[in-house]
Order: C-alpha cells, then sequence, then structure tokens
C-alpha cells in the first residue's frame, strides 16, 4: 500500500504520480504485477521537467519524465524521503502519453473514467480542517483557485441520500482518512 512516507518532504506529486502510474499500467495489462513504481524516482530525477524535488511538483512533470526516461520499482530504487542525486534507471517502464484535461470539463473526465481504462491525476484543493478531517459523506467544502494537493480520480456516482453527483478522490493520507482513503467530492 502507499502512503505518503515524510511529513518534511513536499512529495505528494511524485507519490501520486507512481501510483497513478502503477494503476495504469496494471489496467493496460489486465494483470496484477508484483512491484509499485518508484516515487523517489521523481522526487530526484523530474528536475529538468519542471519538478523541484522536496520542495514540490506536478504529476503531469513526472509522467513527461517518466514518458522520455521511464520509472524504476520500488525494489529498484526504494523511497528516502528525502531529494537524493538521480541514479537514472533508464528504459524501465516508460508511459506512451498523458492526457490533461481542462480544468472544470467534468464531461471529459467522466469519458476518461467509464472507459474504465484510466486512472486520473488531479491537483485539489484539500488544505482546510474540514477536508483535513473529513470522514463520510459528500465532501462540499470550499476549494481555492490553486490546487494543494495530488490525488487520483478512480470513479464517480451519485449520492442516493443528498442527489448529489460525486468524483470518488483518493489521496496519500492512507486508509485512516475519509471512507476508508477515498472521499466522494461534488
Amino acid at each position: 500500500e502507499y502512503i505518503q512516507g515524510s511529513a518534511t518532504c513536499n512529495d505528494n506529486y511524485a507519490w501520486i504520480a507512481a501510483v497513478n502510474m502503477n494503476a495504469n499500467y496494471y489496467i493496460a495489462k489486465e494483470t496484477r504485477i508484483m512491484y509499485n513504481f518508484s516515487p523517489q524516482t521523481y522526487l530526484d530525477c523530474s528536475g529538468n521537467f519542471k519538478n523541484a524535488g522536496c520542495n514540490g511538483g506536478l504529476a503531469l512533470n513526472c509522467f513527461q519524465y517518466s514518458a522520455m526516461w521511464g520509472v524504476g520499482t520500488t525494489n529498484d530504487y526504494p523511497y528516502f524521503g528525502v531529494q537524493r542525486p538521480c541514479r537514472v534507471v533508464a528504459g524501465y517502464f516508460k508511459n506512451k502519453r498523458a492526457v490533461e484535461v481542462p480544468a472544470n470539463k467534468n464531461d471529459e473526465l467522466r469519458k476518461l473514467l467509464a472507459s474504465k481504462r484510466y486512472v486520473v491525476s488531479v491537483g485539489v484543493d484539500l488544505s482546510s480542517q474540514e477536508a483535513k478531517f473529513y470522514s463520510r459523506g459528500v465532501f462540499n467544502g470550499a476549494c481555492a483557485s490553486e490546487p494543494t494537493t495530488h490525488a487520483l480520480l478512480v470513479g464517480y456516482g451519485t449520492d442516493i441520500e443528498s442527489k448529489n453527483n460525486y468524483w470518488l478522490l483518493m489521496s496519500t493520507f492512507g486508509t485512516m482518512w475519509g471512507e476508508d482513503g477515498i472521499m466522494r467530492i461534488i
């Protein structure tokens, strides 16, 4: 199980990129794979793709990095929680493409998820106390104009009680957060 491991390193983007690559690789191969992709690869090596190691970055930049250089597994490139010198594991698992969906294009996001061929990385605002301590229900808290956290969009639905449409959002906060690690967000 992936859980963001360092409180001092702003590496959420690297974890989400690694989990996203793992999920999409699993979907593409239609079989269980016995390894996890390494967030440390992105933390150490994606600086030339506009990421800043422990000072943050974007999952999209990680995908651009791994389209060119690939990404190692956690067995080959373990997580340390600090940025270290890059030791490229060239030729490893390369993604073929990354698609950027413009903000507020919900129909495009639904189509990607409905195809069951993709898991989608998103930037969201989970900085409020309400979001940090979210435990259940459809979250309808305030949003900032700038995303503060990277997460995975893994599905969508409609709440039976409130009739609100929601996205299923998975973050790196672990299974103790939300509904077993998932947030339903309006």
